[in-house]
């Protein structure tokens, strides 16, 4: 229903083809799943046209295909180690801010400058 007359609607809908493939079980266990996108907008025509609906289907050209593999231990270790480092980066900046900010206040202090 549309609250004013001469409104055109257009419906618009992408579908994508992905295929699922996991480690186990083979070709067979794999199976194909459809993603699609859809749009709808309305407008009203000031020509005083008959009012209308439009759909539009589209087949996307585009196929994604989702594989199951499984991760490699230099990769786990790499990244495991990253994540400590990270730990250890911000760990010091977070102590150097924090012992040089002390420094700072004891050395007002020793001066008579805090207030």
């Amino acid at each position: 229903m549309s609250p004013n007359a001469h409104t055109t609607f257009e419906h618009y809908a992408q579908v994508v083809l992905t295929s699922i493939e996991p480690r186990r079980g083979g070709a067979a266990a794999g199976y194909d799943a459809y993603e699609y996108v859809v749009h709808s907008h309305s407008y009203k025509s000031e020509t005083g046209a008959a009012p209308a609906a439009k759909f539009s289907h589209v087949a996307s050209p585009i196929q994604i295909v989702v594989t199951d593999r499984p991760k490699r231990l230099y990769k786990f270790v790499t990244s495991t180690c990253a994540v400590i480092g990270g730990i250890f980066t911000v760990a010091g900046i977070v102590d150097g801010a924090v012992h040089g900010g002390r420094r700072m206040l004891q050395a007002k202090v020793d001066l008579g400058k805090h207030t």
